[in-house]
C-alpha cells in the first residue's frame, strides 16, 4: 500500500515573526557599537527608537501596497501572482515605473546579498579562530552552502531560518550572560555627543532594521492573509529592538570609545571578548553573528526570488528564479 501523503506545514506567526526579525538582525548589528561610540550610549538609543518607528510605519505602508496589488491581481482573475515591489510599482504606476523599481530593486538587494557574504568571510577568517580561512574561501563557502539552500525554496529557508533564530537568541542570552555584569550605568552616560550619531550611527542603525523587503513575501507565506502578516511585522520588528538596546549597553561599557579604535566589527568582536574575558563569550558572539547575517542573508535572498519571479513569469519562473539567484552564489 502506498504511504499517506504528509501535510505541508501551516504558515505560523513564529515563522513569519522570524522571517522580518531574521532579516533585520544582520550585518547592521555588527557595526553599530563602532559606528555609534563616539555619540555615546543615549544617541545611540534614540536613533534606535527613531528608527523602528520609521520601520514599522514604513513596514506597513508596503503591506497596504502589497494588499492593494494583490486584490487587483486577483480581480482581474490572476491567483497566481507573485507579489515583489515591482507588482506593486506596476499596479501603482505603470509598466516603466516596474523596470525601474526591479532595477533599483536588485541592485540593492544584491548589494546586499555581497555584505552578508564578506561579512561571514570577515568573520570567521579571525585569527582568533581555529578554522585557517582566507575572507575569500570563508566567503565561498557560506555562498556555495546558502545560496544553494535559496535554490531548495522559500518553504526550506523557513525552516532553515527558524533554527538560525533559535542559535541568535541561544548565542545571543551566552553573550548576555557573562556581559551584563560588564555593563556600567556610568560609563554609559558620561558622554553624549549628539552630533556625533549623525551620518554614520544614524545610517548604520537604518539599516540594522531593514526588513521591509521581506513584507511581500511574509504576505504570500500566509497565503494572504493581510492582519497575520502586520502581526508578524509589528511581533518581528520588536525583537531587533531589544536584541540592539542589551547589545549597546554591554558592548559600548565594556569598550569605551577611543578615538584611534578599530573600525572593523569583527576586530571589535575580538576586543570585545578581551574586555570581558573568556573564550566562551567570544565564541559566543561568532555564532550570534554567522547566525544573523545568514537569517539577513535568507531573508534578502528570498525577496530578490520573489523580484526575478515577478520579472520573468512563466511556467517555470520560480525555478528559474532561484537558479538565478542560488547558482551563482554557489560557484
Amino acid at each position: 500500500s502506498s504511504l499517506p501523503a504528509i501535510a505541508a506545514p501551516s504558515p505560523s506567526l513564529a515563522g513569519g515573526a522570524s522571517l522580518v526579525a531574521g532579516c533585520a538582525i544582520g550585518a547592521g548589528m555588527l557595526a553599530l557599537p563602532v559606528e555609534t561610540a563616539a555619540a555615546g550610549y543615549a544617541p545611540s538609543e534614540v536613533s534606535l527608537l527613531v528608527c523602528y518607528l520609521f520601520t514599522n510605519i514604513s513596514s506597513l505602508l508596503v503591506l497596504e501596497g502589497s494588499k492593494a496589488a494583490l486584490t487587483r491581481a486577483k480581480a482581474s482573475g490572476d491567483d497566481s501572482v507573485q507579489l515583489s515591489f515591482l507588482s506593486m510599482a506596476e499596479s501603482a504606476l505603470g509598466k516603466q515605473a516596474r523596470w525601474l523599481t526591479a532595477g533599483l530593486y536588485i541592485f540593492v538587494q544584491t548589494a546586499l546579498t555581497t555584505a552578508y557574504i564578506a561579512g561571514v568571510g570577515d568573520v570567521l577568517s579571525s585569527d582568533a579562530l581555529p578554522f585557517g580561512l582566507t575572507p575569500v574561501s570563508a566567503s565561498a563557502l557560506f555562498a556555495a552552502v546558502f545560496g544553494g539552500l535559496l535554490v531548495a525554496g522559500a518553504n526550506a529557508c523557513e525552516v532553515v531560518n527558524r533554527g538560525l533564530v533559535v542559535g541568535l537568541v541561544a548565542s545571543f542570552g551566552m553573550m548576555i550572560s557573562r556581559g551584563v555584569s560588564s555593563i556600567q550605568p556610568e560609563t554609559l552616560t558620561h558622554m553624549a555627543n549628539w552630533g556625533s550619531i549623525f551620518p554614520g550611527g544614524l545610517s548604520v542603525a537604518m539599516v540594522a532594521f531593514l526588513s521591509q523587503s521581506t513584507v511581500p513575501t511574509v504576505l504570500q507565506y500566509f497565503n494572504g492573509n493581510v492582519r497575520k502578516t502586520r502581526q508578524a511585522i509589528l511581533l518581528g520588528n520588536i525583537v531587533p529592538l531589544a536584541v540592539y538596546t542589551i547589545w549597546e549597553a554591554v558592548a559600548l561599557s565594556a569598550v569605551p570609545y577611543s578615538p584611534d579604535m578599530s573600525r572593523s566589527p569583527a576586530d571589535f568582536l575580538v576586543a570585545l571578548g578581551q574586555a570581558i574575558g573568556g573564550s566562551n563569550f567570544y565564541l559566543a558572539s561568532v555564532c550570534f553573528s554567522v547566525c544573523a547575517l545568514t537569517s539577513s542573508f535568507l531573508g534578502v535572498g528570498l525577496g530578490l526570488v520573489d523580484c526575478l519571479v515577478d520579472l520573468f513569469p512563466g511556467g517555470k519562473s520560480a525555478l528559474r528564479a532561484r537558479m538565478g539567484v542560488g547558482v551563482p552564489l554557489v560557484g
